[in-house]
């Protein structure tokens, strides 16, 4: 059996930061992130590649219908009442490409849509109770249900946030498989985490600290698949950096597809407003790459969905 090549996004806009932004000028580098999406896609297109898109689908928007934010966040009040993110959306002065987004282009080009919950919902920073969190999911899961007509989703939790007792509920919400966070090192974005863990995550993203990180996908008890990350597309202002980087993540390929191992190597579309020509030309020798092997070791590549199924059907 061959080794896979797994790319995931998560797709959330002004949405990831509802607990950062404070003024309208936080919401800027978003405009252009439809953009960017393009782009991905057109090069996605060139190599052929399928990749799962987790997308906040609260911010998914019906073309033919006004946005309804009041039903996007219902069940999350009183919470949000004291929210400046949502505020400022209420106030109506913010471009609605910041916080909402179609996906016909996704679903037309061979995308799979997955879930990043339905409003970014945190399991570890803040305070929430279960009840609203599995409420979140189940929204969201609907969500892609009605416009996918698949039964069974993958999911992407905000931040890489994850617990077990959120885990055990998925299958019951309609989830089959999620991406867990890296085997050699936690790649969770929280409080939690502690400044050693964050400066050796950052530093094995240049040079090989931890090994290579490969993508064991693992069927747990209560039948949900776990597709671990292997490798966050890190993007600087500094295009030096990025090389190195960009030379760190070919060798990974290189040893998983010798190995016959999966690699998933995930990040957000709006990493790329930090610096989009490097970010492109990094993308495209990722996929260059990903071409290489293919011919050379019948390296393939597959969605989160695929993984799973393949897992299942095993």
């Amino acid at each position: 059996m061959s080794g896979k090549f797994i790319i995931s996004l998560d797709f959330e806009k002004s949405w990831g930061f509802n607990d950062i932004i404070k003024d309208e000028s936080d919401f800027e580098k978003f405009v252009q992130i439809d953009n960017i999406v393009n782009s991905i896609l057109e090069l996605f297109d060139m190599y052929s590649i399928s990749a799962t898109w987790a997308v906040v689908t609260g911010m998914i928007k019906d073309n033919e219908k006004k946005y309804n934010l009041e039903s996007v966040i219902k069940h999350r009040e009183p919470e949000f009442q004291t929210s400046n993110f949502i505020s400022l959306l209420k106030n109506e002065n913010i471009n609605e490409k910041t916080y909402t987004t179609a996906i016909e282009k996704l679903l037309n080009n061979n995308q799979e849509v997955a879930s990043h919950s339905h409003t970014h919902i945190y399991l570890n920073d803040v305070e929430i109770d279960e009840s609203i969190i599995l409420e979140d999911l189940k929204l969201s899961n609907n969500k892609i249900k009605d416009i996918t007509r698949n039964s069974k989703q993958s999911i992407v939790f905000p931040r890489n946030q994850i617990t077990h007792e959120i885990i055990n509920k998925l299958p019951n919400l309609g989830f089959s498989q999620y991406r867990g966070t890296n085997s050699t090192i936690s790649d969770a974005v929280s409080e939690e985490v502690n400044i050693f863990t964050k400066i050796i995550r950052v530093l094995d993203s240049y040079v090989p600290l931890m090994g290579p990180s490969f993508s064991i996908a693992k069927l747990d008890s209560v039948g949900m698949v776990n597709i671990p990350a292997s490798r966050y597309l890190r993007i600087k202002s500094s295009h030096s950096l990025n090389l190195i980087h960009l030379s760190r993540v070919k060798a990974e390929m290189t040893q998983s597809a010798k190995k016959m191992k999966n690699y998933h190597l995930w990040w957000h579309p709006h990493n790329f407003t930090t610096n989009k020509q490097s970010s492109l030309y990094m993308l495209n020798e990722i996929l260059k790459h990903y071409e290489v092997l293919k011919s050379l070791y019948g390296y393939e590549n597959a969605t989160m969905a695929e993984v799973g199924r393949e897992l299942n059907e095993s």
